[in-house]
C-alpha cells in the first residue's frame, strides 16, 4: 500500500495474476522510495539490521507434536487420545 498509495479495499481487490504483474514491474522499475533506499545504502555503505525471527522454527513434526502435548494439546490417534 506504501509503494501504491491504494486503499485496503484496492489491495484487497488484487488478483493474484494482477499482482504478479506489478512484482514484474516493481522488479525493473522499483518505487521510488526503494530505489533512493538502494542508492542511499549503496553510497553510505549502510545495511539496515536483520530482521530477528520471534521464536525459533519447530525442526521435526515431532518437536511440534511434542512441544503441543507438553502444552496441554490433544491429538486424536485412529480414536485414541494421545
Amino acid at each position: 500500500m506504501a509503494a501504491t498509495g491504494w486503499t485496503h479495499e484496492e489491495v484487497e481487490s488484487l488478483t493474484l495474476p494482477r499482482l504478479r504483474e506489478l512484482n514484474r514491474h516493481w522488479a525493473t522499475y522499483p518505487p521510488a522510495h526503494i530505489s533512493i533506499s538502494r542508492i542511499f545504502n549503496a553510497l553510505t555503505g549502510y545495511k539496515p539490521p536483520a530482521i530477528a525471527s520471534k521464536s525459533e522454527p519447530v525442526k521435526t513434526l515431532e518437536d511440534f507434536i511434542g512441544d503441543f502435548v507438553a502444552q496441554g494439546g490433544q491429538i486424536e490417534v485412529k480414536g485414541q487420545s494421545r
